[in-house]
């Protein structure tokens, strides 16, 4: 019988590196350009939730993505080659140096045990194609959310769905756990499916944060800040 394929599956934000990125990249780029229409923009978002409209309505609508999609509505109009360079420095200027270490150093140990590698985010793909590479991770194995462009021009809005809803479904079209044995690693009780899927499921928490991987009886990966 031949011996089934390794699959390690990790989450990204808060579980390869210690901050939430998506909006994170927005953000920078904000700053980096000092563009007026984003500040106009981001200015609009604020006060939209600072009026409980988009919270309000995130609760209606629980897998809209709302908030996420109003900041990234900041970048309509970029060039798609402005923004992959603004990608790449975002990775080697803010992710680079905010790695969780004793993950980072579990994904690279499973890699050259020859376990094929899956990053499942909810991040986006512009900068997280940078991670892969950096770790050598097939880009079909990356599983994250779009940024759409038409012309080469972003349309500021998602180009499919929110990866951080469909996790399980994205697997379950590219794996048959029957053949596979698998790992997952996440630091949010929101990935629980994805983490019950696998065959083994391990939680990553800070170690000032509060366990709720007990109650699953997952193992757990504590790690602190330096």
């Amino acid at each position: 019988m031949q011996d089934k394929q390794k699959v390690a599956i990790f989450d990204f934000c808060e579980t390869l590196v210690n901050f939430q990125t998506a909006d994170a990249f927005v953000n920078y780029v904000r700053e980096r350009t000092k563009s007026e229409k984003m500040k106009v923009k981001n200015t609009i978002g604020i006060i939209l939730r600072k009026a409980r409209i988009i919270p309000i309505l995130s609760l209606i609508f629980k897998r809209s993505s709302l908030n996420k999609r109003v900041i990234l509505w900041q970048l309509r109009g970029f060039d798609i080659d402005q923004l992959n360079q603004f990608a790449e420095d975002y990775y080697e200027d803010i992710i680079r140096p905010n790695f969780i270490k004793p993950v980072v150093n579990e994904l690279k140990s499973l890699k050259n045990k020859g376990w094929r590698i899956v990053i499942a985010s909810g991040g986006y793909e512009i900068y997280l194609k940078y991670f892969c590479s950096d770790f050598n991770i097939s880009l079909k194995d990356l599983i994250a959310v779009r940024i759409g462009f038409s012309n080469k021009k972003c349309s500021g809005t998602f180009d499919g769905g929110d990866r951080l809803w469909d996790k399980v479904e994205q697997l379950v079209s590219r794996f048959d756990r029957n053949v596979i044995s698998s790992v997952a690693y996440s630091d949010s009780i929101t990935d629980l499916p994805m983490l019950q899927w696998a065959d083994e499921g391990i939680v990553v928490r800070r170690e000032d944060k509060e366990s709720w991987s007990r109650i699953y009886k997952f193992k757990e990966i504590v790690w602190s800040q330096e």
